[in-house]
């Protein structure tokens, strides 16, 4: 990564160079008179010239250079960007929790009492029930937040897949 942002900086640092250069080059007096020409002889202006025109081309060149080279950088970003997002994916745990709670518990008692006499037998039945809370066992369906998952074969350094954190209960 520190590699691309060195390449990136050099990438500005010439390009902010050359337009600064071309900037000097505008501020020049360009005009051909014996007054600006005191100080500068013809091989002083030939080599200038010369100097101006290869540092041009290396510029050019450069600018090629790098411009496929950050192209080339992104095409690589961008391809490990697409396997990492093709693997990585999200899994959600799911399992019985058990906890104590209290459950409403009845029991009923039915008689019956009869009566007879000689016109025949008359019966009734009356039933009385009880109830009363006690302690039991209940339970729920809970899941974990989505967690990462990868699901690739090859896992990148440093990852545990996570475990199912619900206790099993036979």
């Amino acid at each position: 990564m520190d590699d691309i942002l060195f390449i990136v900086l050099l990438f500005f640092i010439f390009i902010f160079g050359k337009n600064n250069y071309k900037n000097f080059e505008k501020f020049q007096n360009k005009q051909k008179t014996p007054e600006n020409e005191l100080y500068q002889t013809i091989p002083i202006n030939d080599t200038t010239n010369a100097i101006n025109q290869t540092l041009n081309i290396d510029i050019t060149g450069l600018e090629t250079t790098l411009g496929t080279l950050t192209g080339d950088i992104e095409t690589k970003l961008n391809n490990t960007f697409g396997w990492i997002q093709s693997c990585s994916d999200y899994k959600e745990f799911c399992g019985t929790v058990y906890f104590p709670g209290t459950c409403r518990t009845r029991a009923c008692r039915s008689w019956i009492t009869c009566s007879c006499s000689w016109g025949g037998c008359s019966c009734t039945s009356k039933r009385t029930c009880w109830y009363w809370n006690k302690p039991c066992t209940k339970n729920r369906r809970e899941c974990t937040p989505k967690l990462p998952w990868w699901k690739c074969s090859i896992k990148p350094s440093g990852y545990k897949a996570p475990k199912n954190p619900f206790p099993i209960h036979r």
